[in-house]
Order: C-alpha cells, then structure tokens, then sequence
C-alpha cells in the first residue's frame, strides 16, 4: 500500500505513516499481546472497544515490524502512547492543509469524512470484492473521495456534520452507544433538518417522526448523543512531539545509500523479491536516486495509480 502512494502521478512531496500506539492496558494471556491501547477515549469512556477480542499477538508484532522496516525506507512512523492513528492523520492532516497543501488520507474509514475539504480527500484502497471485480491493482486502484463526493451520497450535508450522523447512530464497532434506536437511516434527515446534535436536542420535540421523537426523549439519550459525538470527533490538534515537527521533516526523500542497502536487503530476506525491485523503481523513477553500488536492478512492470 505505502508503494502504491508513492507510485502516484504526481508523486506526493510528503508521506507519513500513523499508526496506533502499543497497547498499554493490563497484558492478556497466552498468545494475546495486551488488550486495546489506553487512550483518552478509554478515559472518557471505559467501554469504548471494550467488546473486542484482545489484539493477537502476531498482529502486534506485524505493526512493530511494520515501523521498523518504514525507518530504512526513510518513511516517516507516527505512533503515539494515549492517542489513536484516526487522531494522528487528523492532526497532520489538518496543519498541511492549513499550509496550503492538498492532502490524502488512504482509509476506507467513513471517520474521516469529517476531514473532507476542497484541500483533504481520501483515496479508497479496493475492498476484497471491488479488487476481485477490477482484477487487482492497476488504473483506479486507490479511489479518490472528495467533499464533492461525499455531498452527492450524502444531500444536504457538509462533511463536519459527518460527526453528528456517527454521534447520534452510534458505532458498534468500536461499543459507541449513540442514541438507542436510532440508525443512519433516522440520522441523516434529523442532521439534515436541525444541523447538530446539539440542536436536534434542544429541539427534540419539534422532530416530526414519532420513533425518533420518541429515542430521542428517553432517559439517558441526550447524554448518550453527547458522549458520542465527542467519541467520534476526531482531534485536530493533538499535542504530541511528532505531530509538531516540521512538516519540511515528513518530506519524501529516497534514503542514504546505506540505508537504501538496508531495506532492500530486509525485502529480499523475506523473500519479497517483486516488492523490492518495485520500491528500487520508485526510488530511482520517482525521487532520481542513484542506485547504489553493487545492487541489482531488474525490470519492473510500472503500475498506473489514480492522479
């Protein structure tokens, strides 16, 4: 994936990775790392994701090997201990954008329909049946979605009401209450109509359908759709070290010789002899790198990508 972004036309001038922190909660069992991470949500909110199985062990160790094999590429890593990815993209996002960069977030995640903006959109990597329908990689591989598009599924929102459609259907998978009984389907046309949860609240008896009418006036509803919009509102201004470097720092540059040697022998050590001679392409086509003294070079099948 993270050379399917670099093989983009135009390439990005800047590329970071955010991922979540180490789980730092009490450890499980066996063959289970530790259960979700703590951060402010759990704070906030004990139960949030509590539902879930603990994170397998070899999942954990993937992501570590993930950081570790990112550094030689020169691939910028965030991960933070008390805070999400979701909130780490949303910070980075928001101060390239405010500098006047256009901005892509590559998720198939709705919780960054938040963020759209005439300068952020999200590019959609395939799901299993769309990469089965299209037959892999190739032209249209990574979809953009804009603002734009998010107003044609969605008529009559802004991409910032997005949080008070989530806060007031909930999440169940990641245990958001929301308001019990109410999904998207009676979401949609109460943010429509009132513009925030907030007012669909203060207002509650003005709403014309009686099943929401009636959700929105139970005990514990109101405190349930605040909670869950400051849930799902993602933070735009977390203040962690890595999220206020420069952004000249997250500038994508081919690495040194050394470490160029570095991660394309750790490639080879796993047997991922396409994917190497794929990331010594790139480097050389996209950034003007000079191939390193002594590395093979083989032909590689160009992949088109999305502008």
């Amino acid at each position: 994936m993270v050379m399917d972004v670099m093989d983009l036309d135009p390439p990005p001038s800047h590329v970071v990775v955010c991922m979540d922190s180490k789980n730092s909660c009490a450890a499980g069992g066996g063959s289970q790392a530790p259960h979700q991470s703590l951060t402010w949500r759990h704070e906030v909110f004990p139960a949030y994701k509590a539902h879930r199985d603990p994170t397998p062990l070899v999942v954990a160790e993937s992501a570590d090997h993930i950081q570790r094999m990112l550094a030689p590429m020169n691939i910028p890593c965030i991960r933070e201990m008390g805070i999400e990815a979701d909130d780490c993209i949303a910070t980075v996002a928001t101060r390239a954008a405010e500098a006047g960069m256009l901005v892509s977030i590559i998720s198939l995640d709705s919780d960054y329909y938040q963020l759209l903006s005439p300068q952020v959109r999200m590019l959609k990597p395939p799901t299993r049946r769309t990469r089965d329908q299209s037959g892999g990689a190739g032209a249209g591989y990574l979809v953009p979605y804009t603002d734009e598009d998010f107003r044609a599924a969605f008529e009559g929102l802004d991409p910032a009401q997005w949080v008070d459609v989530q806060a007031l259907k909930g999440d169940s998978s990641d245990n958001i209450p929301g308001v019990k009984g109410i999904g998207e389907k009676s979401a949609l046309p109460l943010v429509r109509e009132f513009g925030t949860v907030e007012e669909v609240l203060l207002r509650k008896g003005e709403v014309k359908d009686t099943r929401a009418r009636n959700c929105l006036a139970k005990d514990g509803a109101e405190d349930a759709a605040r909670l869950s919009k400051d849930l799902v509102k993602l933070r735009k201004a977390a203040r962690y070290p890595s999220l206020e470097v420069p952004l000249e720092h997250l500038r994508w540059r081919h690495p040194s010789e050394e470490m160029a040697r570095k991660a394309l022998g750790q490639l080879e050590a796993l047997e991922m002899g396409r994917t190497r001679d794929r990331l010594l392409d790139l480097w050389v086509d996209k950034l003007g790198m000079r191939v390193p003294e002594g590395v093979h070079v083989a032909t590689v099948k160009r992949w088109s990508s999305p502008q």
